[in-house]
């Protein structure tokens, strides 16, 4: 497993979700397909934030760092339990096709997500 692993997953989930949502018929363009491609899109972006606020120096660095940090991978977390939450709706109202696979991206995010919450707790306590 790659260290950067969950930066590649999520952007695969963004554009997993703007291909897949093309099945979303137009009439639930605004109550499923345009609320699962944002949510993907703020999933993507929270996790290249998190990512771009690295403090490697020194323990100092890692505690004035650490909330903001922390925030972002917890925006993610919070934002891919919504994801999956709009996405099963959908799938309660519409045959969606690939619906393993889509719900597989999403959940395999998160468990990279929880594994680098962790790491980065474990690189200064």
């Amino acid at each position: 497993k790659s260290e950067v692993e969950f930066l590649n997953t999520a952007h695969e989930l963004e554009i997993f979700t703007i291909q897949a949502t093309k099945q979303i018929p137009k009439t639930y363009t605004f109550t499923l397909k345009l609320p699962l491609c944002e949510s993907a899109r703020k999933i993507n972006r929270n996790i290249r934030y998190a990512n771009s606020i690295f403090p490697v120096q020194n323990r100092n660095d890692y505690e004035s760092l650490r909330d903001t940090r922390r925030g972002y991978q917890r925006a993610a977390q919070i934002e891919l339990q919504n994801y999956l939450e709009i996405l099963r709706v959908a799938s309660e109202i519409l045959p969606l096709k690939n619906l393993e696979e889509w719900v597989g991206y999403a959940v395999r995010e998160n468990d990279l997500v929880k594994s680098w919450i962790e790491s980065d707790f474990k690189r200064y306590t």
